[in-house]
């Protein structure tokens, strides 16, 4: 096995061989649409103004279409437009006009009012322009990195265009870059137009801004930055994930950790397993299934290190992922704000947000002792409400132990084998149970009664929660005010040389205790935090098949501890390097393949999975929670061997929310069916125009096609057909299933794309099981599929043709009912049948075995049966019961001592059941 640093240096080159980044050679190619360019002074750019109106119809349209093309375009700023020529660049006669910046562009909508403004923070050079602009200069790549190091990431003032201007009078003597110094004072659309259509030879950089729609690029200069200070180290220099990762398996125990859980969140056995591998372990892995509740697990291993007083870093490169996060940390902690609890970097201004806490940290410090106050009282009411949780426990669980042990006495048969005074103490006891049971509250009531008190000791754990986090915050300012003043001077700083000066005074290790949870995107960590080694307790990867490996390693540097989370059953990321690529790149360093990681193949999900050396560092989530259970059917009998546990289901029949339209119509020879893409339009706007009144909840929807043809053609349908208005009302989003992983819709609309007569080829594609899989899990509530070929030309056991089969058996489907197994259980059912009730015996709900399942015109309800000796004669446990009711059933607990009592009794308090 190579040394750690030699595999990252491999590993370093071939990310950057892979040829990604920011390509955008001309801003008025087709590709790129809605152009807005701005004339007079800059003010938005250079910090002046945080955020600037755009016209009304301009901001409607631009957000509608961003929300449109959600994972696949991005709206953009550019800064600095190149004209002129390349060298070998471009094909003859091809015009450029590159930015030499892009800032992404956030859009508010207030009223009637739209608003924009610059995400500093993750701007981007023009990168491979740039690099076929130097041509043959050795080390380019590392000039590029040099160049983003001396600028920083704040405002783009007149000090970083005067850098820009030396940079390329220094390596591209022959550019006119003069014309720039004019910032930021704007030059014209006419003069930058008239340039771009001379198509004169030298290169120029002038002064303009404008604003468009671009493909999403991701930046690698951070990346870059970090892996090469990587490879430079020792091993003693690494975090312990990246040696368990790349190195051998650390040889000393995993660390031990407290008490854990202390999340307010109902856990199941596999999720209370995570938190503890997240809690000791170098590296673990959450292997979780579409919908089985990854956001809900990384959240509370988030707050559950949060309330140890330890940090925590999530890091994904979906950016829509962590605002899922985020929204589901609130939920967990009971807040609307969650800036009380988390750092979401990377969205809005440089810096704005972190800006605003720490200040605002520094004016509240002075209340520490009402904080303090209020921090011990939401302890001593969570002990209480502890108390009273435990006390209800105790005594139902009590009760069910007496009713297990006295019922099967309360009447004939009895149990045999017993002397004949054991029995007729037996009998005895039973009878004085009886009349306890008569005389004070049912068990059933006893349920009720610790489902209440769970809840309430729940919400007294998410207020001690934030109590004590606002309390640790403040006492760490307190203790570190100077340090708290430096990097608030920091954040205001606009120059780079500023922003270092200032944070020499800081120690991020005592601001990440004080900040304890932080969101931020891979490709941006470096600009929010140093390349410090084990700089947070614990780092979390989420969508972790979408990450290559190279991209994660910085994350882990700075983390003691890793988990990983994903679905080797999704789509991995895309990579263009070649084996021999490859093969080059290793032998240039004096390594083998045979030793390296396959960079482009393999995920770092992946990669864990392969290097994991401790049992059960990997847990599967098997619990189901998203999708009518019609929906998720598929996945789970064809992909997952029916290990998910479907949470949604119900004992009744459920109508399929599978929908099928067959069509007779073939692709043209752009890959498009029209005629299909028409009737998935027509079907599109009678959702639009049906849902979202004053009384009805608004759908979000979206449209998928596995061919990237008929998405771009459904993509103009879309934005021809509805307006911008109706795109945003249902967060309309269209795309491949590459854009849809990780995302969820109320309604799918499925666009198989395919027709008559096509190559075999075509179904090769669609018997990919990670992206069959992506496309028929993302619908929550309906999903409708339009398919245009003939049944017959497709392969007999290829993923489409179980699909189309499967949706047809979906339909058709039914619940058996097993057989009544003993006598208690045949006269309740006959009782409850006399009322008019449906009754379901013996069924599984969110993967539990539930005794009796009742329908009733109210709902439904389920019921567990304990005391008579048989079958049915054991109670659920709490904690089961906890989950039931975590997935939304009402149970009730019958014991058979109070059924042969006080039958009426038992009826009239089921009868009175609201249900599920």
């Amino acid at each position: 096995m190579p040394a750690i640093n030699k595999t990252i240096q491999y590993l370093r080159q071939c990310y950057q061989g892979d040829n990604r980044g920011l390509h955008l050679p001309d801003f008025f190619a087709n590709k790129v649409s809605h152009q807005l360019f701005f004339e007079g002074e800059e003010k938005v750019l250079t910090g002046f103004y945080e955020e600037l109106p755009l016209l009304p119809e301009y901001g409607e349209k631009i957000l509608a279409q961003k929300q449109l093309y959600l994972r696949e375009k991005m709206l953009v700023l550019g800064a600095l437009f190149m004209t002129g020529n390349i060298a070998g660049g471009f094909k003859k006669g091809e015009a450029l006009c590159a930015p030499f910046f892009v800032f992404p562009v956030e859009i508010k909508h207030q009223g009637e009012y739209y608003y924009y403004s610059v995400d500093f923070a993750r701007r981007q050079i023009n990168r491979l322009v740039l690099l076929q602009a130097l041509g043959d200069i050795d080390h380019k790549e590392d000039l590029l990195l040099e160049l983003e190091e001396e600028l920083g990431f704040g405002p783009l003032d007149y000090s970083q265009v005067v850098k820009v201007v030396n940079w390329m009078e220094t390596y591209l003597p022959e550019a006119n870059a003069q014309d720039a110094l004019l910032y930021p004072k704007l030059e014209s659309l006419e003069a930058l137009e008239a340039r771009y259509k001379s198509k004169e030879k030298t290169l120029c950089l002038s002064a303009n801004v404008g604003m468009s729609l671009v493909d999403r690029s991701e930046s690698t200069q951070g990346i870059l930055a970090d892996t090469r200070g990587l490879q430079d180290y020792t091993e003693e220099h690494f975090s312990a994930p990246i040696r368990e990762l790349l190195g051998d398996p650390i040889d000393e125990n995993a660390q031990s950790a407290d008490e854990l859980h202390h999340a307010p969140a109902i856990l199941n056995p596999d999720q209370e397993k995570i938190l503890a591998n997240a809690g000791t372990l170098p590296l673990s892995v959450v292997q979780g299934p579409p919908g089985t509740g990854k956001t809900y697990t990384i959240a509370a291993i988030a707050l559950d290190h949060m309330f140890r007083g330890e940090s925590v870093l999530i890091a994904t490169r979906n950016p829509e992922a962590l605002d899922v996060v985020g929204e589901k940390l609130m939920e967990l902690a009971g807040v609307s704000d969650g800036e009380q609890i988390v750092m979401r970097v990377g969205k809005g201004s440089y810096g704005w947000k972190m800006r605003t806490k720490v200040q605002k940290l520094l004016m509240t410090v002075s209340k520490l002792p009402e904080v303090s106050k209020k921090a011990k009282e939401s302890q001593r009411q969570e002990e209480v409400a502890k108390r009273l949780y435990a006390h209800a426990a105790k005594v139902y669980e009590k009760q069910t132990e007496k009713e297990q042990k006295y019922g099967p006495w309360v009447e004939p048969p009895y149990p045999e084998g017993y002397a004949w005074w054991k029995q007729l103490w037996m009998k005895t006891k039973a009878n004085a149970h009886v009349r306890k049971s008569k005389s004070e509250r049912g068990i059933f009531t006893l349920l009720n009664n610790f489902l209440t008190h769970q809840d309430a000791y729940l919400k007294a754990r998410q207020k001690n929660l934030i109590e004590s986090a606002n309390h640790h915050v403040l006492k760490q300012v307190e203790k570190n005010y100077s340090m708290f003043n430096s990097l608030l001077a920091a954040l205001k700083a606009g120059r780079s040389g500023e922003i270092a000066k200032h944070m020499e005074a800081v120690d991020m290790k005592v601001i990440t205790k004080a900040m304890p949870i932080w969101l931020v995107n891979l490709n941006e960590v470096h600009v929010y935090l140093p390349l410090q080694k084990e700089l947070f307790d614990l780092v979390i990867i989420d969508e972790a098949t979408q990450c290559d490996i190279t991209s994660v390693l910085p994350v882990l540097q700075r983390g003691k501890r890793g988990v990983v989370v994903g679905d080797t059953e999704q789509l991995r990321h895309i990579s263009f390097l070649s084996q021999a690529r490859q093969e080059v790149i290793a032998k240039s360093l004096g390594l083998s393949l045979l030793g390296l990681p396959d960079y482009r193949n393999t995920s770092v999900l992946d990669l864990v999975i392969e290097k994991l050396s401790r049992a059960g560092s990997m847990v599967l989530l098997q619990e189901h929670y998203r999708s009518h259970p019609s929906l998720i059917s598929f996945s789970n009998e064809h992909i997952y061997q029916n290990m998910l546990k479907v949470m949604t289901d119900r004992p009744y029949v459920q109508d399929s929310r599978l929908h099928r339209y067959t069509l007779d119509a073939k692709r043209d020879r752009k890959g498009v069916n029209k005629e299909e893409a028409e009737k998935v339009i027509q079907q599109l706007e009678m959702l639009v125009a049906g849902g979202g009144g004053d009384l009805e909840p608004i759908h979000t929807i979206g449209v998928l096609s596995p061919l990237s043809e008929q998405a771009g053609y459904l993509a103009k349908l879309i934005s021809q057909r509805l307006s911008p208005a109706q795109i945003s009302k249902h967060k309309i989003m269209v795309g491949t299933p590459f854009a849809f992983q990780g995302a969820e819709r109320d309604y799918m609309l499925i666009s198989l794309g395919v027709g008559k007569e096509e190559h075999h080829a075509v179904w090769n594609y669609f018997n990919r099981t990670d992206m069959f899989n992506v496309a028929v899990t993302r619908a929550k509530n309906h999903m409708w599929v339009f398919f245009s070929g003939d049944e017959e030309e497709l392969p007999h056991n290829g993923m489409l043709k179980k699909f189309l089969d499967h949706m047809l058996k979906e339909k058709l489907k039914e619940h058996q009912n097993p057989e009544e197994e003993d006598e208690f259980l045949g006269e309740v059912k006959a009782a409850f049948e006399e009322y008019g009730w449906e009754v379901f015996t013996h069924f599984v709900l969110a993967g539990i075995l539930i005794d009796l399942v009742v329908k009733t015109d109210k709902g439904f309800f389920g019921i567990d049966l304990v005391g008579y000796e048989g079958l049915y004669y054991a109670a659920l446990t709490l904690h089961q019961h906890s989950l039931l009711h975590r997935a939304g059933i009402q149970m009730v607990t019958l014991p058979y001592s109070l059924w042969v009592a006080d039958r009426r009794r038992c009826l009239r308090y089921l009868g009175n059941m609201k249900g599920s």
